[in-house]
């Protein structure tokens, strides 16, 4: 069952991105050719992620993208709306917070990957309490997993 509220650790600090795995292998089984491979799993070691409250209650605000590139969402847990996504293109996304994980789902509305499967990442913090972004792709009985590390800024 998805809480109603994000509990105050995520809240109203920025987390930096210090370390990932996993990257070139996940977009490879994604499909994404070698050279934008290495461009898009170079460019994105700088990530960043805040989330605040907004003055009505319920209502929260998400930065995150690259350090200086960064999508900027409002939302309220558990309802889906429709935005653009990292890829430029517009996507449904909701927001979840379930077993002390925020879970970030990303539904194509438009472009090439529509119909395909969604985007889910997964925000927790570590056992050294890293703030932790994980994404996994299945395809043809392979897994990959690109796992991403933040620090508070």
């Amino acid at each position: 069952m998805s809480s109603p509220t994000l509990p105050n650790q995520f809240l109203n600090k920025g987390f930096v991105e210090i370390s990932a795995t996993g990257c070139d292998e996940y977009m490879a089984l994604k499909g994404m050719p070698w050279l934008v491979r290495k461009f898009v799993c170079r460019t994105l070691t700088k990530g960043y992620i805040k989330i605040t409250t907004e003055e009505v209650e319920g209502v929260y605000k998400i930065e995150l993208g690259l350090t200086k590139n960064r999508n900027s969402y409002t939302f309220r847990l558990n309802e889906a709306f429709e935005d653009i996504g990292y890829d430029m293109k517009k996507h449904k996304i909701i927001f979840t917070y379930e077993n002390d994980k925020i879970i970030e789902r990303h539904t194509h509305l438009e472009g090439d990957r529509v119909g395909s499967s969604d985007d889910i990442f997964y925000w927790y913090f570590d056992k050294d309490g890293k703030m932790t972004s994980e994404c996994s792709f299945e395809k043809d009985g392979t897994t990959k997993t690109w796992i991403r590390k933040f620090q508070q800024e």
